[in-house]
């Protein structure tokens, strides 16, 4: 399941580097097109990896000490995610918590 997890976001990946490989040749009409296709790519990317940055950390990765630069990157990119996922819950969770003084005792 692990391997077929990784596998599927390896494709998506791969999927919207040719993307955007094709973006720099490719005339207007199309470009905007795939403006828009990365872009989903992109957010749909993050909902699928988002789990895989909580199942599994970089220090239970097989084959994690052959790789020193890609665990880097990972690594960077696990860390700024889960900051952005946990500021913008925290931002979230206290504008509902002050929407929630106000309306009942404002």
């Amino acid at each position: 399941m692990k391997k077929a997890w990784l596998n599927f976001i390896l494709h998506l990946t791969s999927y919207i580097y040719k993307n955007k490989t094709e973006i720099v040749s490719a005339k207007l009409p199309r470009s905007v097109y795939l403006a828009f296709s990365i872009i989903i790519l992109e957010v749909l990317l993050f909902v699928i990896s988002l789990p895989t940055y909580f199942l599994f950390p970089s220090a239970k990765l097989e084959g994690a000490e052959k790789y020193q630069e890609e665990m880097q990157k990972y690594r960077l990119q696990r860390k700024v995610t889960l900051v952005v996922v946990f500021t913008v819950a925290g931002i979230i969770t206290l504008n509902a918590i002050l929407l929630f003084l106000i309306t009942f005792f404002g």
